[in-house]
């Protein structure tokens, strides 16, 4: 129980440390490409599928910082049982942040037909995403191991 609660934890910090790379590498981009990062499209799309009446919708920034940091903590929590594998977190961390960029982005997001597959997101935006996966990866998995 520890484990998972720790790893929960470093899962919000790490997507912390995402949003600030996510933001950083956004100012890097062709300025046609800058338009709303995937939280955002996400909450918004989701938003619009369910019906949210529009006072809700208001809020909608809160609601995308709500939900893209619970993704996070959810996904740093089904960390919990790797991390007892012991491998190095520069190793762990990479390769569980791919791991999670790959079964959002290239499965359940294009498979609902809330995202577009990467093949039909400009490759920029796409390296971005990317690469704040990796950056959310390692941090996580160097903060659980940190604690543990």
């Amino acid at each position: 129980m520890r484990r998972l609660l720790t790893n929960t934890g470093a899962g919000l910090v790490a997507t912390a440390a995402m949003t600030i790379a996510m933001e950083a590498m956004f100012r890097f981009l062709p300025r046609h490409q800058r338009y709303p990062l995937p939280p955002r499209l996400i909450t918004s799309r989701l938003l619009r599928r369910v019906g949210t009446p529009r006072r809700v919708r208001r809020h909608k920034g809160a609601l995308t910082m709500v939900s893209h940091f619970g993704y996070g903590a959810a996904a740093g929590a089904l960390h919990a049982p790797i991390t007892g594998l012991r491998l190095h977190p520069f190793v762990e961390g990479p390769l569980y942040g791919l791991a999670l960029w790959a079964v959002s982005y290239l499965g359940w997001l294009p498979s609902m037909g809330i995202l577009p597959h990467p093949d039909h997101t400009p490759r920029k935006r796409t390296a971005l995403m990317v690469a704040a996966h990796l950056v959310w990866g390692t941090s996580l998995a160097t903060m659980a191991q940190a604690v543990d």
